[in-house]
């Protein structure tokens, strides 16, 4: 049941909508890092954009950076919790039975997958993570599963997964009520409905040239290739018109940022 359909009357627990509303901040933080990392890298040559484990690399570098990162992984493991209760108890409770079953396995991966930011957020915190500012976290994890027993497949399945979540987040956000999409009232509403499609678009591009980039390294099995969100934004930055593009990419990773945050605030959460 779509947001405009289900009982007003009726609201999710206290403690739902804490771990909701937690988790969407942080994730708002972690996009507006990443937005911001790129922007500098779009406006300086010399400095390479990042991806979320490069971003906390940096922010542990400031004064107070280890004491930040604490209540940021507090929010997403929030909102991995979140995520993962949408998946088990499926509060939306759409008609279609197929579409139903596709959105708790997304809500269960995207739950897995912030679990793990959690968890690296922790590590920055306590000093137990190499220092890697630059993004490389991720493509070397990428290259080291290359070389397992079936890594080129299981590369090639996870950038196919994560190129059919980048042209389905288009779809869904252009083949439908977007207000509704976003949880929030058309109308009144209407810039940050914008905001948030700006937000969708520039994450779906960051994500599909991540998506392109994996494939292309299990197809050639050459695993340099191999280079995760930080290796996506640096090929926008090596395109025809590479820094504007990038420069693009940065404002709708910020403006996704933005939208999480003030979805703190206006978005209704389910109950379970």
């Amino acid at each position: 049941m779509s947001h405009s359909d289900s009982d007003s009357s009726a609201r999710a627990a206290p403690w739902v909508r804490w771990t909701a509303r937690t988790g969407l901040t942080a994730k708002g933080a972690v996009y507006l890092m990443l937005g911001t990392l790129a922007l500098n890298g779009a406006l300086n040559p010399s400095k390479p954009p990042s991806d979320s484990s490069g971003a906390m690399a940096r922010l542990q570098h400031f004064v107070a950076g280890p004491a930040l990162l604490v209540p940021l992984a507090v929010g997403l493991g929030a909102y991995a919790a979140w995520r993962v209760l949408q998946a088990l108890f499926d509060p939306e409770h759409r008609d279609e039975p197929a579409l139903r079953f596709l959105q708790r396995v997304v809500y269960f991966f995207s739950g897995a997958f912030y679990a793990v930011l959690a968890c690296d957020a922790l590590a920055h915190a306590f000093g137990i993570h190499p220092n890697d500012t630059h993004g490389r976290a991720q493509a070397h994890w990428t290259q080291a599963v290359m070389h397992w027993p079936m890594g080129r497949w299981m590369i090639g399945g996870v950038g196919l997964g994560i190129g059919i979540f980048a042209i389905s987040e288009l779809i869904r956000m252009f083949s439908g009520n977007l207000s509704e999409r976003l949880g929030v009232a058309e109308g009144r509403w209407r810039p940050l409905v914008w905001i948030g499609g700006f937000g969708i678009i520039a994450r779906a591009l960051t994500f599909g040239t991540a998506s392109g980039l994996l494939i292309h390294a299990a197809w050639t099995a050459h695993d340099n290739h191999a280079q995760g969100l930080a290796g996506a934004l640096k090929t926008l930055r090596h395109q025809p018109y590479g820094p504007w593009l990038l420069g693009a990419t940065a404002l709708g990773l910020t403006a996704f940022g933005i939208f999480q945050l003030i979805q703190v605030f206006i978005r209704p959460i389910d109950p379970l």
